[in-house]
């Protein structure tokens, strides 16, 4: 089923394990998906000052598609989890408001006007950029969530490659605005997005033929594919032609992910 070129999409770098089995347990516990999406994206939601950050994950994209399975009185499987369009991303949605004119329209506008806004996060001693940052009234992660306020006119949507130890390290979001000002709000990852890690049992570094290499686990070896696992624990077929060399350390084992 797998093509080399599928590879970078299927085997998202964000180094984490979805818990699937607790996503769609939460999900199927709601009539509708927008009723999910009012009672629990309110706990993923930090807010200060005029700024609020909503960070989801594929545990919220799987319950919210739990819930309109069940709102649609259909069965939801992890089998349907995993066929959903996972990112393996970690999203921060935020959201700007004046607070009704508290610091005066001219000020407001010149901070936070014309989607000049911009994101990195800190975590592990690194400051990571964003991969992908748009406006998030088209947030079609939020659409598929049931959310209602992907129209405000001041949002702004980011998602990251978070590595395991940035993920499950004390970090921090330093939102950046039109005028360069850095609002800095501490940040538990792993905390707010449910996340646990995967624990690898034979982790070895895959060489790819396109010129990238990605550290996955070795479940099953035969004459025509790999059998392994990615960080979500997710297994994948990968043709033996498709992989240049394979690279075992048992002294120093790697850490699944990009390499």
């Amino acid at each position: 089923m797998i093509k080399l070129g599928l590879v970078l999409l299927l085997f998202c770098p964000s180094l984490f394990a979805i818990d699937i089995d607790g996503a769609i347990s939460l999900g199927s516990k709601y009539k509708t998906q927008e009723k999910y999406a009012k009672d629990c994206l309110g706990v993923n939601t930090i807010c200060h000052g005029q700024a609020c950050y909503l960070f989801y994950s594929d545990f919220e994209i799987i319950a919210g598609a739990a819930a309109r399975a069940n709102q649609e009185l259909r069965p939801f499987t992890r089998e349907d989890a995993e066929k959903l369009n996972l990112s393996g991303l970690t999203h921060i949605y935020v959201t700007v408001s004046n607070n009704n004119g508290v610091i005066g329209e001219e000020l407001y506008a010149r901070h936070w006007a014309g989607g000049n806004i911009h994101m990195v996060i800190q975590s592990g001693g690194k400051l990571i950029q964003p991969v992908e940052k748009g406006n998030g009234s088209f947030s079609s992660l939020l659409f598929l969530l049931g959310y209602a306020e992907t129209s405000l006119e001041n949002s702004f949507d980011f998602a990251f490659n978070l590595s395991q130890e940035q993920l499950f390290s004390p970090g921090e979001t330093i939102l950046i605005d039109a005028q360069a000002k850095k609002h800095i709000e501490k940040a538990s990852f792993a905390d707010i997005l449910h996340l646990r890690p995967y624990e690898a049992k034979d982790p070895q570094l895959f060489m790819f033929k396109d010129g990238t290499s990605m550290c996955l686990d070795l479940v099953k070896t035969t004459e025509e594919y790999y059998r392994l696992k990615d960080h979500r624990g997710i297994s994948h077929d990968i043709p033996l032609k498709q992989v240049k060399t394979v690279i075992i350390d048992r002294n120093k084992p790697c850490s699944l992910g990009y390499q």
